[in-house]
């Protein structure tokens, strides 16, 4: 999708990382597996669901951080996402631990991808880093009742804009 909102950009980018990644793929099929939160459906969750339907994947907007006056000529803004993976299967060795190593080398090239983002034609994303991570069997939402193993991944993006950038043109709806 062809977004201008830097935000928008940042969402789908980082899908396009993991998509970019064939180990991904061959591990979390295109389909319901891939909950993106985007497009034709109001909610992309699976109700009801079989074990064809994992693993299954989300990258959720979960926060941020924003100073548009960061510089005397510049802002900054960190958002803030999760990449949750769902199993549906308490066996360690169902997929959890692939599926999160494939995320982890997709993520570790995610310069291929956001240094190409721009706004007002500039490039605008600094820095994107995955850290923090949680192995659990309550992801309830994700796997709609069924216990399995989940991890959730927190991780962020940092972009920068020049103030002059930030300023709305007046009478042209802000883009």
């Amino acid at each position: 999708m062809a977004y201008t909102n830097p935000i928008e950009q940042v969402f789908d980018g980082l899908w396009e990382i993991l998509e970019d990644s064939a180990e991904f793929d061959a591990l979390v099929p295109v389909g319901p597996r891939r909950v993106k939160y985007i497009g034709g459906s109001r909610d992309p969750m699976i109700h009801g669901s079989t074990p064809s339907d994992f693993p299954q994947v989300c990258i959720e907007p979960v926060g941020g951080f924003s100073q548009a006056e960061w510089t005397s000529n510049s802002g900054k803004m960190k958002k803030t996402f999760q990449v949750k993976i769902a199993t549906g299967d308490k066996r360690l060795d169902y997929k959890i631990f692939q599926v999160e190593w494939a995320i982890y080398r997709a993520m570790s090239n995610w310069r291929a991808v956001m240094s190409s983002l721009t706004w007002k034609g500039k490039a605008f994303v600094d820095h994107v880093g995955v850290y923090d991570h949680e192995e659990t069997l309550k992801e309830r939402e994700m796997s709609r009742g069924d216990t399995g193993w989940s991890t959730v991944w927190t991780g962020e993006v940092w972009m920068h804009f020049t103030t002059s950038d930030l300023i709305p043109d007046v009478g042209t709806g802000g883009t």
